[in-house]
């Protein structure tokens, strides 16, 4: 039940910061936080679906929540130049 909570919780937000990007011409900063709030949605719905998911679904899960991290990581960095 606390995963589907949070699955709503976490899918509005991503969905506001999505009309905030296009709304807003949003930054690389817009662009890091989409990302990483997609890394998070990623990471919820795994967790919801983990024990009933092959091996298969399990890599690929695990390969969807690193990537959006990282470039989530990646869009906060280009974001904040040096």
């Amino acid at each position: 039940m606390l995963t589907r909570i949070l699955l709503v919780i976490v899918s509005v937000v991503y969905i506001i910061l999505l009309i905030l990007k296009f709304t807003k011409k949003g930054g690389a900063k817009i662009e890091g936080f989409v990302q990483t709030v997609q890394g998070i949605l990623w990471a919820v719905i795994a967790f919801d679906n983990w024990s009933a998911s092959s091996i298969v679904l399990k890599i690929a899960y695990l390969l969807l929540v690193v990537l959006s991290l990282a470039s989530g990581i990646r869009e906060f960095c280009k974001g904040n130049p040096a």
